[in-house]
């Protein structure tokens, strides 16, 4: 079984507190994240619901300052986006319908 390398942004003081937590259990901050994710993951395939997360009622977890989406509304990420695509100019949709015609053949006699 291969293994791959995933990356997590994390600011500073989440980086000082696996540090000291992996140290003061002697163990490397590498093997506390993955044994997290390893108790974090069992427990949402043994359950229904996604297990709490404590930080994110403090307001750790979440630093995005964009306002959450109800939970009646299904997530659409990508929907946002392609509202704000514009359709093509007229003169941009003649430019490309041109260069997708096939140019006529010409007889090599």
């Amino acid at each position: 079984m291969g293994t791959t390398t995933m990356g997590v942004k994390l600011d500073d003081a989440t980086r000082e507190r696996i540090k000291t937590a992996a140290s003061r259990i002697d163990r490397t901050p590498h093997w506390l994240i993955k044994q997290a994710i390893f108790s974090y993951l069992d427990k949402l395939e043994n359950s229904d619901t996604l297990p709490e997360l404590p930080a994110l009622f403090a307001g750790a977890a979440n630093e995005s300052e964009e306002p959450t989406v109800p939970q009646d509304e299904p997530h659409q990420p990508f929907l946002e986006f392609a509202e704000q695509i514009l359709p093509q100019s007229v003169s941009r949709a003649a430019i490309t319908a041109a260069w997708r015609r096939r140019k006529p053949m010409r007889c090599q006699c």
